[in-house]
């Protein structure tokens, strides 16, 4: 299953909630930047990543790319970017990673979780091998698992939570490298006020 007819249907909510979130922003009179980020992940994203332990791992590259598309188009309307802004500077400035890091992020967060032997899903981290396999994608149980076990070792005195979120932050960090040196690019054209120009 690609979750080709889901994904066409969470769109269409995230874009009209987009529509909103234009309507609070403005190249002079509108919401901060930080608020407008703040609205996102509220109230679009969450929309976005709805039950996504359920579909995301066997969603089709091209449906992951609708998602990010979704994104793309409210971090320009959060920043007041052009569609010629990069896109790794959108990330930058908001803060805000890639949606399927995120997704990925909020899974490995989840099933983590249910390593807890009292949590109701706790089964999952002791289903029986699968059979061979017939399919290219995997079960969201065997994805995630899978992506814990190639998490970094675990600091001391650092929770799983903490140190999931920490290693999906590190595509910030790398484009804020890159992002130093391309600051002054013509191509980045940020038209919202002070909270938004380059620091």
């Amino acid at each position: 299953m690609t979750f080709t007819h889901p994904i066409t249907d969470i769109i269409s909510k995230a874009n009209g909630k987009i529509n909103v979130l234009r309507g609070l922003a403005g190249t002079t009179w509108g919401q901060q930047k930080e608020t407008l980020t703040y609205i996102y992940k509220q109230f679009i994203r969450t929309t976005i990543g709805y039950a996504q332990t359920g579909w995301f791992t066997t969603t089709s590259h091209t449906n992951r790319e609708r998602l990010q598309r979704v994104q793309n188009t409210a971090l320009r309307v959060i920043t007041g970017c052009t569609r010629t802004t990069p896109i790794h500077h959108l990330h930058a400035e908001t803060k805000i990673i890639p949606i399927s890091d995120h997704l990925d992020m909020m899974g490995m967060q989840y099933f983590s979780r249910a390593e807890d032997p009292q949590h109701p899903n706790n089964y999952l981290h002791n289903l029986p091998p699968p059979p061979p396999p017939r399919q290219m994608k995997c079960i969201p149980a065997e994805y995630y698992i899978k992506k814990l076990n190639e998490l970094p070792p675990l600091p001391q005195n650092t929770s799983k939570q903490s140190h999931i979120y920490t290693n999906s932050k590190q595509s910030i960090r790398k484009t804020k490298t890159r992002l130093a040196t391309t600051r002054e690019s013509p191509r980045y054209t940020p038209r919202r006020g002070p909270s938004s120009s380059p620091h």
